[in-house]
């Protein structure tokens, strides 16, 4: 998979936050307010942000017991790599192609 945008890109630390609780498994915007300590209404801004540059995507939806459709994220990034540049660090993100679908017994 090739990420979107162009890099190098300026990821905050509350997006480095939402990508990093998405990393192993699906989650929705309210969960990943919730691991994160990141209001839901900027998770949803950043989530956007990071679907544009290809660090997010959306796995899949459920409905809900309301009714509504709720979807679940789960980050591309396959690794990364930390280093120093100066005296500037660095990071290296890379994405992954060979995510496999959630088990959604494991979602709800």
């Amino acid at each position: 998979m090739r990420l979107k945008g162009v890099f190098p890109t300026h990821i905050d630390d509350a997006s480095a936050r939402i990508v990093q609780a998405t990393m192993f498994r699906p989650r929705t915007a309210v969960q990943i307010a919730n691991a994160t300590g990141v209001p839901v209404a900027q998770v949803f801004h950043r989530i956007r942000r990071l679907k544009a540059v290809g660090f997010l995507r959306e796995e899949v939806r459920v409905m809900s017991s309301a009714g509504r459709e709720v979807p679940f994220f789960v980050s591309t990034l396959g690794s990364s790599q930390l280093f120093m540049e100066g005296e500037r660090s660095r990071i290296r993100l890379s994405a992954s192609t060979d995510r496999q679908g959630p088990d959604l017994g494991k979602l709800l």
